[in-house]
């Protein structure tokens, strides 16, 4: 192409010099004319050979610039249906309409392709979550097998999976399908890393309580190790800022706020489920009236809203494969049933939404409220016939006020009718026993719980 180009351009360069060189020349011949005799039918030849030497040079450069400008003009409108006959002409100009239909047949095809892979890039956009690009099962080449990879999270997983570690640790990944070429897949990754965020930044996990609620933050924490080991600490946390309550019926027993596995499902889930490929994490707000556990992703293309709980297709195979041989997935497509059956025992509403995100929402009861009930009602209901409940029932109550924010030692001593220093001698029991600590000074500060309650 390049070559027929400068070939174009030479003789289009030829012609104009000719031309040109005519144009110079027929004055002097002129000149020369005029001063011999008998002459004068050739100067006044002369002088027409000139004027349409003058003319054609005009005419040959505007046709030349007539065409390159239509040329030009199609390409900035993108009309590649315009071609320039080959035929007609004098062979320069065969050669430069030749090569504007070579150029236009070009950019055409050009085109073409460019909008085929933006197509075509739609389309995987559009399937990643129903696996057609699959984010688990990728290899991940920045991650160093020698260096990154963690023996004991790895040695953990097989405990959980009930495997046996009698084999060389590249043919038990290979086995699962995390090894591919010599490299982990991002599953692996996820599993036996020890900060996530040195792969994915979108892998913390993100754990706010807010007071009452407001969008005042009280506590914070953000997590960053393997996925086991975030969804543990996340748990926790949830887990150290939920209450357990009294309840009162034949026997006085005590019961968490919220069913315990339905937390875990819904967080298990938001691990598993999520769309890897976002940029958000996931993230639990735990307010006095509800906990929210939302992940990126929205629903798996495909799934309704109202499908949840009877079809189950994941968005990361692999993964949910890795986890689906431990505890911590259950039968497979139950999960969002088990979860609503766990509310509804505890008559609490569940909610689930689908955004760019998927949220689960728990209702919490009014724990202020009840639980001071719960305290009153544990303290009215001693028996009679003894003026003092026992130590160890004395020291519940205290945990459970501390809990409730509503302790003080004064109140709390002449409520139960026992002496303050009675209650001192509680208080000292529970620190010992690291029960409880005390935050800020004697005067003005307060107890919190140390004991999860389980």
């Amino acid at each position: 192409m390049k070559k027929f180009k400068n070939m174009n351009y030479d003789r289009f360069r030829l012609a104009v010099t000719i031309q040109a060189i005519g144009i110079a020349l027929t004055p002097l011949i002129f000149t020369w004319s005029i001063t011999k005799e008998y002459t004068l039918v050739t100067s006044v030849s002369l002088v027409f050979i000139w004027i349409f030497q003058v003319s054609f040079l005009i005419y040959y450069v505007r046709k030349t610039n007539r065409e390159l400008a239509g040329f030009l003009q199609s390409l900035e409108h993108k009309d590649y249906t315009r071609k320039y006959s080959e035929e007609r002409g004098e062979k320069t100009f065969k050669e430069v309409y030749k090569a504007f239909n070579q150029i236009s047949k070009a950019v055409k095809q050009a085109k073409i392709e460019k909008e085929s892979e933006h197509h075509y890039f739609l389309y995987t956009i559009q399937h990643v979550g129903i696996g057609l690009i699959s984010f688990d099962e990728k290899t991940n080449k920045e991650f160093d097998l020698e260096k990154d990879f963690k023996e004991d999270k790895f040695r953990d997983f097989l405990k959980l999976a009930n495997i046996t570690d009698n084999q060389k640790r590249e043919t038990v990944l290979d086995n699962l399908g995390l090894l591919k070429n010599d490299y982990l897949v991002n599953a692996g990754v996820l599993m036996f890393c020890d900060k996530i965020s040195k792969f994915f930044l979108q892998g913390k996990v993100t754990c706010v309580l807010f007071e009452g609620t407001s969008s005042n933050i009280i506590d914070k924490k953000e997590f960053n190790s393997d996925l086991i080991s975030n969804y543990e600490n996340a748990y926790n946390f949830i887990i150290s800022k939920l209450n357990t309550k009294y309840i009162i019926e034949r026997y006085r027993t005590e019961k968490f706020e919220l069913p315990k596995n339905a937390i875990r499902e819904a967080l298990i889930n938001a691990f598993i489920h999520r769309d890897y490929f976002s940029n958000g994490h996931i993230q639990i707000n735990i307010f006095i009236d509800k906990i929210e556990i939302s992940s990126p992703g929205g629903l798996i293309k495909g799934l309704k809203k109202e499908d949840l709980g009877k079809i189950s297709l994941s968005r990361n195979k692999l993964l949910f494969d890795l986890l689906s041989r431990t505890s911590y997935v259950e039968k497979a497509g139950t999960g969002i049933k088990r979860i609503r059956d766990s509310m509804k025992e505890y008559n609490l509403n569940v909610k689930f939404e689908s955004t760019g995100f998927f949220t689960v929402t728990f209702e919490r009861e009014n724990i202020g409220r009840t639980m001071k009930k719960n305290v009153e009602q544990i303290i009215e209901d001693q028996p009679k016939t003894s003026q003092k409940p026992a130590k160890e029932e004395r020291k519940k109550l205290i945990l459970q006020a501390i809990k409730e924010k509503t302790f003080t030692k004064r109140r709390f001593a002449e409520k139960i009718r026992v002496n303050k220093s009675t209650i001192e001698l509680d208080l000292k029991e529970l620190k010992k026993e690291s029960k409880i600590k005390r935050i800020g000074p004697a005067q003005g500060g307060s107890w919190e719980v140390l004991e999860i309650e389980k």
